[in-house]
């Protein structure tokens, strides 16, 4: 009984440290060593996005994770990316959205810890305006709804809308 216990403590311990592990200057500087010796581990392009045929995106829909990443974290960008092709295929399509996953391990992607004030992975709506950042909204309740990916995608879709409406 003691030993069923203990495992289910480590692995509770264990699942913690992987999923919520802050995002800080610490890991941010141990990631920029690993990967400057060349010992990241994975190999993930720093961003990735559509085609967009215009210039000026009225927003742009970022997810940050890092290195390790557990299911939630991976359905968090699965979900996303599926409610973007599904309900905002025509503004991915025409640019009018942006869609980049950003691993903020990796030592160009640091800037955005400090810029959007990043202390976990996170799901985070930037309306532009002008070609600049015009403000910005971290979607901290994608976690409320990891486990309900009808719930997630409601949440993110009407803060999408909402961002939308904003930048017109």
């Amino acid at each position: 009984m003691m030993i069923r216990y203990l495992s289910l403590s480590f692995a509770i311990a264990l699942f913690m440290a992987l999923c919520v592990t802050p995002i800080t200057a610490e890991t941010t500087s141990s990631a920029k060593q690993k990967h400057a010796s060349g010992s990241a581990g994975e190999n993930h392009a720093s961003l990735t996005s559509t085609k967009s045929t215009v210039e000026q995106p009225a927003l742009v829909v970022y997810y940050f994770h890092g290195h390790v990443r557990c299911t939630n974290c991976i359905n968090f960008e699965h979900f996303t990316d599926e409610l973007l092709k599904r309900d905002f295929a025509k503004d991915l399509q025409s640019g009018r959205i942006a869609w980049k996953v950003v691993n903020v391990d990796l030592p160009e992607n640091q800037h955005f810890v400090d810029e959007f004030k990043l202390y976990t992975k996170s799901l985070v709506l930037v309306p532009q305006k002008d070609g600049k950042n015009a403000g910005y909204k971290n979607l901290t309740k994608i976690w409320q709804y990891a486990g309900d990916k009808a719930k997630f995608q409601e949440y993110v879709k009407s803060e999408i809308e909402a961002a939308l409406k904003g930048s017109r």
